[in-house]
Formats: C-alpha cells, sequence, structure tokens
C-alpha cells in the first residue's frame, strides 16, 4: 500500500502509471476486506489500521480539499458560519476560546451534528449549542476519519454476510489462501465447527479449539497444514 512519505514518486509517475498504481491498491484494499471481515477480532484490527492509514493520505490535503471531499464521496455539507449569523454575534469569543483556534473568521468555523464530533466534545474541544458542534476547519481531518471508519464497519458487516457467495469464485479464494499461507492472518476457508457435548474431542472440532486454545505458533502451523496439506521441515521440527 502507499506510503504518504512517497508522495513526490507519484508526482514523477506518467497518467498510465499512477492508474495502475491507483488500481492496485483499490484492489489490495478489497482483498484485504474479505480476509478481514470473517470475525470481530480481525475486523477491529483491520479497522484500526486502515483508519491510521486513511489520516495519514487526508493530512496531506488542505483544510478545504478535506471538505470537497466530505461533499463530493460522502454527499456531507457541512456549513460555515457568516458574519451575520446569530451564533457568531452572540458566542464568537465561546466558539474560538473552545476549539484554541486563533482564527477569529466565521467561514473557518463549520456547524456540524454533535453525534458526528462526538471525539472533539468528549475533550471539551468544541463549543456546542442546541445539537451543534462548532468546529474549526482545522479539526475537519478528524471529523473525515471519523466517517471513514463508520462507513468501513458497515461494508466489513456487509461483506461479512455475502463471503460464502463470494468464496464460490476460486480467484478470490486463491488470494485469500495466500494470505493465509504466508501467515498474514489467520483464514480459512472452511465453517469452523462448534464443539459438541462430550468427554472427546472429534477431529470435526479440531478447527475449533484450535483457534480457540492453540498457542499463537501452534495455530500457525495448524493453520498451514490445513491450507497447504503439509508442513516444511522447519515447520516440523
Amino acid at each position: 500500500m502507499f506510503d504518504p512519505k512517497d508522495r513526490t514518486k507519484l508526482v514523477k509517475l506518467g497518467q498510465e502509471e499512477y492508474s495502475t498504481y491507483r488500481l492496485n491498491d483499490t484492489i489490495s484494499h478489497f482483498i484485504c476486506r474479505l480476509a478481514y471481515c470473517r470475525t470481530e477480532e480481525l475486523k477491529k484490527w483491520f479497522l484500526t489500521q486502515e483508519t491510521r492509514f486513511f489520516s495519514l493520505r487526508i493530512k496531506m490535503l488542505e483544510n478545504r480539499e478535506v471538505k470537497i471531499l466530505l461533499n463530493k464521496h460522502l454527499d456531507i455539507h457541512y456549513e460555515a458560519l457568516k458574519e451575520s449569523d446569530h451564533e457568531w454575534k452572540s458566542y464568537k469569543e465561546q466558539i474560538t476560546f473552545k476549539t484554541g483556534s486563533e482564527s477569529d473568521k466565521p467561514e473557518d468555523y463549520l456547524r456540524v451534528p454533535f453525534k458526528e464530533a462526538l471525539p472533539l466534545i468528549a475533550k471539551r474541544q468544541v463549543f456546542l449549542l442546541k445539537g451543534i458542534a462548532f468546529v474549526p476547519i482545522t479539526q475537519l481531518q478528524q471529523i473525515a476519519c471519523n466517517h471513514f471508519r463508520f462507513k468501513l464497519s458497515l461494508e466489513l458487516t456487509k461483506a461479512s454476510k455475502n463471503l460464502p457467495l463470494i468464496l464460490k469464485d476460486q480467484r478470490i479464494q486463491s488470494m485469500l489462501l495466500a494470505l493465509s499461507n504466508h501467515n498474514a492472518i489467520d483464514f480459512n476457508i472452511y465453517e469452523v465447527k462448534a464443539p459438541s457435548d462430550g468427554d472427546k474431542i472429534n477431529l470435526s472440532e479440531l478447527d475449533y479449539h484450535a483457534r480457540l486454545s492453540f498457542p499463537p505458533c501452534m495455530k500457525a502451523l495448524h493453520q498451514v497444514l490445513k491450507n497447504q496439506h503439509h508442513l516444511k521441515h522447519y515447520g516440523r521440527l
């Protein structure tokens, strides 16, 4: 995936090379989305890493560009304050004091529903009035990251529901198994059966107990054995 530090390299790329990069980056994201949608633990890890990656990318944009991004791709339109607004005339000092911003221009503050600015409200970083948080445009990047995480969470849930159907495509199945074979994730195309009542563990229940009880080294070996049907010398050793 793309490292923000390498942005200068992209500038030197031609249109064809850049299109190829964008295509590969998009494909890799959706393959990882399928691979990490199976369990809540995998979803949580993927959400954290992708949100962090998105945050690094969006920091490369100007504040006004972030606003345009939200408008274009998420249809989210935050209204900027105006000099003639009642809120600005009555609460100007509170709005600027709460945010710690040095700007005294009303157009540098946006009206954001309080539910979409909860992290800022929890830290008392914005002025709140009648369900509206007055957010400085400099904090819009954090708002965008929250939207990204929420939308990605919904898409992971949708992917999890449709995964059995998607796995019928042998091309996708082979890519997901390749990730598992390189120990990137614990992925198994077969459903794990819950144990039945009894004193003994059946062979069909081994995958279930492996996920819950095996230490990391044994779990990795068991996963490779399931996917490749053999272990190499050092794996057996």
